[in-house]
């Protein structure tokens, strides 16, 4: 520009001086020239004002647009601000006429006061941002702290345990709110699903009041609950905080449409009547130079002189200087500034230019406060430790990942970069069926997830929770997706865990018992359409508690995995094998269209089960009780099925044991009555129907009581008087036998002590003791009866069976020792029946031996009675070694009696001397004069036959 019009000038000046011959074309061509050339400069002028008020309100609302993009993120302001600045620029760039700058000023003030609006609306947000700056800091703070105290390590407990499923879906929340807080700071949107998620994580850890916690974890959950609470109502401010600047952005947007129609309707009106108005003096100007060109030739060359001049002063050093601060500011100097003091429209020009900057200068600003908030996003997403949190773009490559991404997928951090989103899927295929239903998701719903099995860098597997929505573009299209995946590993297998916990037998693996209702309907159902049978066998391992007792609980859990897996060979895939618990297992054989089957089934059963098992260095022995029943013969439900199973299990018990037994009605009726005498027993109790019964024992030498044995007996409503052997198993098997125990142990010590009070001189009174009752609760139930009743130790005994003894050996020791303490003496019930060995036999506490019965009754047998004779001999030579007094029960005749006192046994009880009496009734006896019960009604002395006597002499020599 500067050259053009130098050159025009120089060039009128040698036209001047070639001579006036060629005055007129001269200044003809002087004057169009310089008229072109100022012509020239207005409009130049006037398109840079235009352009330099153009800039000045796009840059404005370039200005609020990004301070607004900061402050919401929402992509409708920004696209309606660029659009509205690039229409702005278009209208002016097409003024070229210049304008009334006082009519301009006179718009600009119109203008100014609506900016006013706009500065009170700036300042306002500016105050927001930096108070919303603290809440976000606030929020963050105590969200690095939720993620720190719900770290599995803070909790002692188990995997799958409810504190750890309560931390674990509290962490998944917080995940949540994690990534929409991210969203929630750039665009304004989805802070209803932060306040859902804020709900849920308030329900979670206020359910763990209702749970068993232990101590520890109730602290760590105490801590937890304080944290959640300042988390959340930072969380809430920062919510409403968002709302009122939004508010304040739409009010924002209003005015900036004013502003923008003000200068539409007042500005461009005024530039295009002053154009006109230019035109029409130019015109006449024109005219004038012309009627006078040649007779002012020399003056106009003049003129043309100092006007190049004046073009160059005024126009060119002006448009120089603002060239120069352009590129200042192109070159980053936002702090050059051009000065103008012509006082035209250039100086107008210098002042819009230098405002520009002024603008320029604050969006910097704005810039770095957008940085500084990506930073702080940046720090929030890598603080979030267990969720792959990155982007990519619509091709499904990686643009930006946190650093937990690298991490959880094994690439190094500067490997994520381009890495295919569809690579990490394990099955190639199901991630173009995934790609396929997010599209479906999110044209639907905004959002996709997926549980499935993703790969790592070095090929590793690992189950994902996959989450993915949309990025969108300015004008509502999508750029890429966000994606966040969280290892669901650990929480797929503690689901698992609780799965296999609710349906499968932690022990054998096999059904538990509510799995096996499932399977059994299920089974009935398809029974019933297919008009097949079904086969369910009850199966109960035969003195499964002596194998627990003797070789401990690990062996005897061994030994009921391998009968699981012994009863899974002896069956079909189709077949169900369940356990109830404990030694109990159910069989279920489906689809059954010949029930010749079961039987050969039911033997190959019993035949594995009886096979020897080797169980921790130590071999054992086990069989089973297995009751057979049928659908629909035998039962059409679950219920009906399992009853008469069981009832069938039970009759095979009676029956010496294994063996299977088929259900059959007459069982039925017989557990019918066993169910009726369980009731009545029940009552029995609560309406203390029982009484005792007392049988003497008398020392053989002399007759004289020394003891007698408290029996039970149960005086029935309507049958009588009732012996223990009618109702005492039900009893043990109902746990009945407790409060029986109990009732039996203080009613012989009140009598104990009532006959004390009244001087009968009976030394002791036994109780017997029932393998139920043989626990810490006996120790204490007899030192209780003791103090109660206020007897002396030595006056009762506590009798217990060797069988009983055997099978729990250890247990039994201990217990028994810590009676004996206190003074109490302790008697073997029924010995030589059971298994004892000498070496137990030694350990044991005991005072007293009784021979069972059977021996002594076997005395009267003249021809078979040597075997007799041998092991009742034993028995008292081995008492009379280990220091024990010796009893002899069932002694119903003389020559019992005869044969007992030749062994020199110490004592003896019998029909022979008394049956069981009442307390009332023995008080009597007990005063009445002694007996020999070894002499007849003649007085004459009664001996033993001849047999026996030579028996004797021969086991002697």
């Amino acid at each position: 520009m500067q050259n053009s019009i130098a050159r025009k000038v120089t060039l009128g000046v040698g036209v001047i001086v070639f001579g006036a011959t060629v005055a007129m074309f001269t200044t003809y061509f002087v004057s169009t020239t310089a008229t072109n050339s100022i012509q020239e400069s207005q409009e130049l002028s006037q398109s840079m004002l235009s352009a330099a008020a153009g800039m000045e309100v796009s840059t404005i609302a370039g200005g609020l647009q990004v301070f607004k993009y900061l402050e919401t993120g929402d992509p409708h302001f920004r696209q309606t601000y660029q659009r509205q600045s690039d229409q702005f620029l278009q209208q002016y760039s097409r003024f070229q006429s210049l304008a009334h700058l006082r009519e301009w000023q006179d718009a600009g003030r119109a203008i100014a006061n609506d900016q006013k609006g706009l500065d009170q609306i700036s300042l306002d947000l500016m105050s927001r941002h930096d108070q919303r700056q603290a809440e976000v800091l606030s929020a963050y703070k105590s969200l690095r702290q939720l993620d720190t105290l719900l770290r599995p390590s803070r909790f002692g407990s188990t995997p799958g345990s409810p504190a750890q499923v309560i931390a674990e879906k509290s962490r998944a929340s917080l995940a949540e709110i994690s990534l929409w807080l991210g969203d929630f700071l750039y665009s304004g949107q989805n802070g209803d699903r932060i306040a859902a998620q804020l709900a849920e994580m308030r329900s979670l850890i206020n359910a763990r009041g209702k749970l068993p916690l232990e101590e520890a974890d109730n602290r760590v959950f105490a801590e937890l609950q304080r944290t959640f609470e300042s988390f959340s109502t930072s969380m809430n401010q920062l919510l409403q905080s968002s709302n009122a600047t939004r508010a304040s952005m739409a009010k924002m947007l209003e005015l900036q449409q004013q502003i923008t129609s003000t200068i539409a309707t007042r500005i461009r009106p005024t530039l295009t009547r002053y154009s006109e108005d230019t035109r029409n003096r130019m015109d006449t100007q024109m005219i004038r130079v012309l009627l006078v060109a040649g007779g002012m030739s020399l003056v106009l060359s003049l003129l043309a002189v100092l006007a190049g001049r004046y073009v160059r002063r005024s126009i060119v050093d002006p448009i120089q200087q603002l060239a120069t601060g352009a590129d200042a500011v192109a070159a980053g100097n936002l702090d050059h500034r051009v000065v103008i003091d012509t006082g035209d429209e250039y100086s107008a020009l210098a002042k819009n230019f230098n405002h520009m900057v002024d603008q320029l200068q604050g969006t910097t600003v704005s810039k770095t406060l957008h940085e500084e908030q990506e930073t702080q996003l940046r720090t929030l997403l890598d603080g979030v430790h267990d969720y792959a949190i990155f982007s990519v773009d619509d091709q499904g490559f990686v643009t930006k990942w946190n650093q937990a991404s690298a991490r959880i997928l094994g690439y190094e951090a500067e490997d994520m970069q381009g890495v295919s989103f569809a690579r990490i899927f394990k099955d190639v295929q199901y991630s173009r069926v995934a790609r396929d239903q997010g599209m479906l998701a999110i044209a639907s719903t905004g959002r996709f997830e997926s549980d499935t099995i993703l790969l790592r860098k070095n090929g590793d597997e690992f189950e994902a929770n996959v989450v993915v929505t949309p990025l969108s573009t300015g004008d509502g299209g999508i750029k890429g997706y966000s994606v966040v995946v969280r290892d669901i590993t650990e929480r797929m297998k503690a689901e698992r865990h609780i799965e296999q916990l609710a349906t499968k037998d932690t022990l054998t693996g096999l059904s538990n018992r509510s799995m096996l209702m499932e399977q059994m309907n299920t089974a009935i159902a398809r029974a019933l359409r297919s008009q097949n049978q079904l086969v369910l066998m009850f199966i109960d391992l035969d003195h499964f508690k002596a194998v627990n007792d003797t070789l401990g609980h690990a062996a005897g859990d061994e030994l009921l995995r391998e009968c699981a897996k012994r009863l899974t060979e002896c069956v079909r895939e189709v077949d169900i094998v369940a356990r109830l618990g404990g030694d109990e297992f159910v069989v279920l054989l489906t689809d059954v269209t010949d029930t010749a089957i079961v039987a050969p089934i039911a033997d190959r059963m019993l035949k594995l089960l009886t096979t020897p098992y080797h169980l921790h260095g130590h071999d054992a022995q086990t069989s089973a009780s297995i009751g057979i029943c049928f659908y629909p013969a035998d039962g059409n439900d679950v219920t009906a099925l399992m009853k008469n199973a069981d009832i069938a299990m039970y009759h095979a018990k009676e029956l010496n044991r294994n063996n299977y037994q088929f259900y059959a009605e007459e069982m039925n009726q017989r557990m019918m009555r066993r169910l009726q005498l369980e009731r009545e027993l029940r009552a029995a109790v609560q309406n203390n129907e029982f009484i005792l019964h007392y049988q003497p024992q008398v020392i053989v030498a002399t007759g004289e009581i020394r003891g007698a044995e408290s029996l039970l007996r149960w005086q029935h409503p309507t049958e009588g008087l009732l012996s223990p052997t009618g109702f005492i198993s039900v009893a043990e098997e109902t746990g009945l036998i407790l409060p029986m125990g109990e009732w039996i142990l203080n009613e012989a010590c009140r009598t104990i002590k009532a006959w004390r009070a009244k001087g009968v001189g009976i030394p002791y009174v036994v109780v017997n003791v029932s393998a139920a009752q043989l626990g810490e609760g006996l120790v204490t139930s007899v030192r209780q009866a003791l103090v109660t009743h206020e007897i002396e130790p030595a006056w009762l005994m506590l009798e217990i069976t060797e069988t009983m003894l055997m099978e729990r050996v250890e247990e039994a020791i201990s217990i028994l020792r810590r009676i004996r303490e206190l003074g109490i003496r302790i008697a073997m019930d029924d010995f030589g029946t059971g298994y004892s060995s000498l070496s137990v036999l030694q350990r044991l506490p005991l005072d007293t031996l009784k021979i069972d019965r059977s021996f002594v009754i076997a005395i009267d047998d003249e021809v078979n009675n040597s075997r007799a004779v041998a092991i009742i001999g034993a028995i008292i030579a081995i008492a009379k070694e280990l220091n024990l007094s010796v009893v002899a029960e069932g002694v119903d005749s003389t020559t019992q009696l005869a044969f007992l006192r030749t062994l020199n046994c110490d004592t003896y009880q019998g029909y022979l001397y008394s049956k069981p009496i009442d307390a009332a009734t023995l008080e009597k006896r007990f005063a009445a004069p002694v007996k020999s019960v070894l002499e007849d009604e003649d007085g004459h002395a009664i001996t033993m036959t001849t047999r026996v006597t030579m028996e004797i002499s021969v086991d002697a020599q």
